[in-house]
């Protein structure tokens, strides 16, 4: 509590603005003012002075003057107060003195002469401590009244008419004083000078590098924001670069009719993509936690579903299943899910997985099943392989004739675009304003050998607007026809 309240009178005056050397010099001098603040109160609450009715006044008079430095820093008046603390203590001091011998006695001892000599020297060290060594002006005129004091000390005596008790035997004593008082004066005024000057010096480099560092620090600062800067830059395209992508997987996502989600399993967190809510036909402000998933499925379906989930669960694996389901819209489709199980480690994180609306696909199917028995054997049975595809150029069926030509299952060509199996070598498109055949296209279709097989394209449109592609393999009829061409060229 005492050093909080010592270290907050010592600081009066002190800002955040001012140099270290400014702040230690006010710093000092409010030290030297708290220092006689205690010596003049000590002497207030002592008896003596308050038994002698003619002191009190002059002592408590001293205390409200060693007061006011502390009021003076606070209204950042440094230099006036730097003058006043060497100006103000050795005067009042000087003016006790007189009044006191001149009132009480009027003869001074030869010992309390030399001491009170000695005690102006010690207050003119005071300019020397609270004045910056390289204001040589300053320091001068703050030494000036304690210099004339010890200077004129003699004659102030005689003008009081204040004789000197000295021994009659050694005379020379008194009038070696004056002279040895000013050279242990300018000793000890050099001395407080010197260390005062390194003092300076010390606090001069320190500032020096402490502004070269505050430089420093200010140029990697400046080259940190701008490299801040640029990383957010960076930062910010990227964001817009995955903003983009995603914008274009929710895009895909919805032409493709593909939904992803995932849950994990510590924490119960469910997440699902906007495309899964349109699957589903459920409304995207929907708590995913308040799905009915049993009644979603499906009664009928529920325990073959939950059974499969909790075998990839168990065994950490993965799975493809099938469903038809009733939406609460009152649509009935058929979907897809793929799922995948998150390892950490040989523990079960989580479950990621898509689902793909098929009912269109699978729509295809059945019509072609029901509704097209004239062209389902011809598509069976036909030597020539036979394509099944939607408008979009999907490729919904193929038959066995195609996995003989390539070598690859039909399977493999299912859900995906024809334009991924064949390459068109006239680049036409099909034409679904025609119900016949068109005329001859030519195409080519790699086989899992890797040969490239040349192959005449034919389409019909069929009522339930299905086109029906056939095949047919062109490439030793057309390798014969160039044959006669590169011979007679040899000749």
């Amino acid at each position: 509590m005492i050093k909080k309240w010592l270290k907050a009178i010592t600081e009066v005056g002190v800002y955040e603005e001012l140099t270290s050397a400014k702040k230690m010099s006010v710093i000092l001098s409010n030290y030297i003012s708290l220092i006689l603040i205690l010596l003049t109160g000590s002497l207030l609450v002592s008896s003596s002075a308050q038994e002698d009715i003619n002191i009190f006044p002059f002592i408590l008079f001293g205390f409200i003057l060693f007061t006011l430095p502390l009021l003076i820093n606070y209204l950042n008046f440094f230099k006036i107060n730097q003058l006043y603390v060497s100006w103000v203590p050795p005067i009042y001091i000087l003016f006790i003195i007189l009044y006191w011998i001149s009132s009480f006695e009027d003869v001074l001892s030869f010992s309390n002469y030399l001491g009170i000599r000695f005690y102006f020297i010690a207050l003119g060290s005071i300019p020397f401590i609270i004045f910056n060594s390289r204001k040589g002006i300053w320091i001068f005129l703050g030494a000036l009244p304690t210099l004339i004091i010890l200077l004129f000390f003699n004659d102030m005596l005689e003008f009081y008419n204040v004789g000197l008790f000295i021994n009659e035997d050694n005379p020379s004593h008194l009038l070696n004083v004056t002279r040895r008082s000013i050279f242990a004066y300018f000793f000890v005024a050099g001395s407080c000078y010197l260390l005062k000057h390194l003092v300076d010096r010390y606090n001069c480099e320190n500032q020096n590098l402490i502004e070269q560092l505050d430089a420093q620090n200010l140029f990697i600062q400046e080259q940190a924001e701008a490299k801040l800067q640029e990383a957010n830059y960076q930062l910010k395209l990227k964001v817009e670069e995955l903003r983009k992508r995603e914008q274009m997987l929710k895009l895909s996502q919805e032409i493709a009719k593909v939904g992803s989600w995932e849950f994990s399993v510590n924490d119960r967190f469910t997440f699902w993509s906007e495309e899964m809510f349109n699957i589903f036909d459920i409304d995207t402000n929907t708590e995913l936690s308040l799905i009915d998933y049993k009644n979603l499925i499906g009664n009928d379906k529920w325990s073959g579903f939950y059974q499969v989930s909790k075998e990839l669960i168990l065994k950490k694996g993965e799975f493809a299943l099938v469903i038809n389901i009733n939406t609460p819209l009152g649509y009935s489709k058929w979907i897809k899910v793929y799922a995948f199980s998150i390892k950490e480690g040989d523990q079960l994180a989580g479950v990621r997985g898509i689902c793909h609306d098929i009912t269109q696909a699978k729509e295809s199917e059945l019509l072609l099943k029901a509704s097209e028995n004239k062209y389902r054997g011809l598509f069976e049975q036909s030597f020539y392989p036979i394509l099944l595809i939607n408008p979009e150029g999907t490729i919904l069926d193929a038959n066995n004739s195609l996995s003989l030509l390539t070598k690859i299952n039909k399977d493999e060509y299912l859900l995906k675009n024809i334009n991924t199996l064949i390459t068109f070598f006239e680049g036409k498109k099909f034409d679904f304003s025609k119900s016949s055949y068109t005329e001859e296209t030519l195409g080519e279709i790699q086989a899992n050998t890797g040969e490239k097989l040349l192959v005449e394209i034919n389409w019909k449109v069929m009522p339930s607007e299905r086109v029906i592609v056939t095949l047919r393999d062109v490439t030793q009829i057309k390798a014969a026809q160039k044959t006669p061409n590169r011979k007679r060229g040899a000749l």
